[in-house]
């Protein structure tokens, strides 16, 4: 594995010299991003259903299966054998799935055709095609 240079600490604002607050260490993506090996899996995203949530087409997204969801986590599910990226809303004592573009929820948790296959855990953008 080759080293990877970590900052330690957020960079201030002006011209430091980048080297000021770099240390060279071991950084393992992985084990930083997937607490659960098992359990876990990476969904790229096709459209820009989600893109209040700040998640648009492209992004990889680190989807944890052994979470139990809770208010405002955004969840993979399948609604009407579809897959979406779906923010869950508790409204009193009952929970819906909202799109994050929309102001009102979309689907009534539990249903017949509505499924949770997992909390969303992480998100991957790329700026810049490398």
């Amino acid at each position: 594995m080759s080293k990877t240079l970590l900052l330690n600490r957020s960079p201030a604002t002006g011209f430091r010299s980048p080297a000021e607050d770099v240390e060279e260490q071991d950084l393992n993506l992985h084990s930083e991003l997937i607490k659960n090996r098992a359990s876990t899996f990476i969904f790229r995203v096709a459209g820009d259903l989600t893109t209040d949530s700040g998640i648009s087409s492209g992004d990889l997204l680190i989807i944890d299966q052994s979470l139990n969801p809770v208010n405002q986590d955004l969840v993979l599910s399948v609604i009407n054998g579809t897959l979406k990226i779906m923010c869950l809303t508790q409204i009193g004592n009952q929970y819906f799935l909202a799109d994050k573009t929309r102001s009102s929820p979309t689907a009534l948790i539990p249903a017949a055709d509505v499924e949770i296959r997992g909390v969303v855990t992480t998100a991957i953008k790329r700026f810049r095609i490398l």
